[in-house]
């Protein structure tokens, strides 16, 4: 962020967009986005995809219908929704990270607020600005360019299970998707790097793959637990 963008403490100015709304109100829109998201969207994904493969795919229903056999048979559909349930604290803390933002009026890429902690009878350190990320010049490059690494770091182990809970069962479907995140993820850290609001443009090519994935382990959780479910496309 601009210099001129920000006021005496080095955050958005108080009457700025966005900088208005209550924690409470920006905790209701996230859990209402990640939930719309996570329990609807992502499942109707992968739903579409295992109907169209299904369909479409000689011999591919048959097929799923003996790779959840096999997973209800050795009871690894159990797999499936503990990975489901140990999302749960991740959401909720993605949740509740983005809903504490606003009210500080600390702006993206910033993760952090820090203070010289100092008694207030020391005017000189006790009402100096917030201690922030460098956003601009070489020193803001180079920031960006850290921050799109920790994030693609903060992603790797989630999209690693994804790849190997859904792989034994979509197949060439999730190296399409893997390919597509590859992608994705590089366009996003050299728009990162080289301007902060240019990542938006393809943050959705690199994180629909996983939504998709996270769909597709609820459909082969209950698919494998009630194989009735679905049956039409047997």
């Amino acid at each position: 962020m601009a210099d001129s963008k920000r006021d005496e403490k080095g955050l958005i100015p108080a009457n700025a967009k966005d900088t208005t709304q209550k924690e409470s109100d920006q905790r209701a829109k996230y859990t209402k986005t990640f939930t719309r998201l996570h329990l609807f969207i992502a499942p109707t994904i992968a739903f579409v995809v295992y109907a169209l493969m299904s369909k479409f795919i000689p011999g591919q229903a048959e097929l799923f219908k003996q790779k959840f056999e096999f997973i209800n048979k050795y009871q690894l559909q159990y797999m499936y929704f503990a990975f489901y349930i140990f999302m749960i604290p991740r959401i909720y803390a993605m949740i509740n990270s983005n809903a504490t933002r606003a009210p500080c009026r600390l702006d993206r890429p910033d993760q952090h607020i820090y203070k010289i902690q100092a008694k207030k009878t020391n005017k000189q350190f006790a009402d100096a600005p917030y201690v922030l990320m460098d956003n601009e010049g070489v020193n803001g490059v180079f920031n960006r360019a850290q921050r799109a690494a920790f994030w693609l770091d903060e992603n790797l182990t989630q999209m690693c299970c994804l790849c190997i809970l859904t792989a034994p069962v979509f197949g060439p479907v999730i190296l399409i998707l893997s390919l597509l995140h590859a992608y994705g993820a590089i366009k996003f850290v050299q728009l990162y790097t080289s301007e902060f609001n240019a990542r938006r443009k393809v943050l959705i090519m690199a994180l629909l793959p996983m939504f998709i994935m996270f769909g597709m382990v609820s459909v082969i959780a209950i698919k494998s637990t009630l194989p009735q479910m679905f049956s039409f496309l047997d």
